[in-house]
């Protein structure tokens, strides 16, 4: 899963929701190598984030919003440069300039506040989106562990290791799931039963 930080990141450079639960049953898990013998299950999360039916779309939405934000800023600041050229071109011991470098202090510093306000709040968007989301697929998964006798679920990474990337080798050796058999691994169920249930609450959409 990508960092939540990136859209922030994204609008510092130039200077979250509630999703409702269909009461759907978990799908039965037919593996019984999936039991009531370890209890346990892994699940890779990020892919569980990636394939989720509406959680992508709003991220999409926040990062539009982000980039419009930008965009304004870039704009205002281009018209703030083009005053103080002007202000320049001014007599410095006239009112007019005074007048007009006063006015632009108060703009410039005006800018400052609302950018950093709106840093927060995309900040917190973002936190608010991640975290509804994630409350959303606990709820799921603690139904579908009910429902196959799985008293503990672990995160794992999923993804293959990049022998070309350190950082993908070191979260590979860093990881807490070293070895498991593939009838442990519950990703797949869950998409299906995220889409299911995400889908049936969701209105459609074009």
């Amino acid at each position: 899963m990508k960092r939540m930080t990136l859209i922030v990141a994204a609008v510092v450079a130039i200077l979250p929701l509630s999703l409702a639960t269909a009461q759907q049953q978990p799908p039965a898990n037919t593996n019984t190598s999936v039991g009531m013998k370890t209890n346990i299950g892994i699940i890779d999360l990020a892919q569980v984030f990636k394939s989720h039916p509406t959680f992508n779309q709003q991220l999409k939405q926040l990062q539009q919003d982000a980039e419009m934000f930008k965009s304004t800023v870039q704009q205002q600041r281009q018209m703030l440069q083009t005053r103080r050229e002007n202000l320049a071109k001014m007599d410095p011991n006239s009112a007019k300039f005074k007048n007009e470098e006063s006015n632009l202090a108060q703009i410039a510093a005006r800018l400052e506040v609302d950018g950093r306000n709106k840093v927060k709040e995309f900040a917190q968007r973002e936190a608010n989106l991640h975290y509804n989301t994630y409350q959303q697929i606990q709820g799921l998964i603690g139904r579908y562990c009910k429902q196959n006798g799985i008293r503990i679920v672990m995160t794992f990474d999923g993804s293959p290791v990049d022998p070309n990337n350190p950082d993908s080798i070191m979260r590979k050796v860093n990881a807490s799931v070293v070895y498991h058999v593939p009838q442990k691994d519950i990703t797949r169920p869950i998409i299906q039963y995220v889409a299911q249930v995400v889908g049936a609450s969701t209105p459609n959409r074009k």
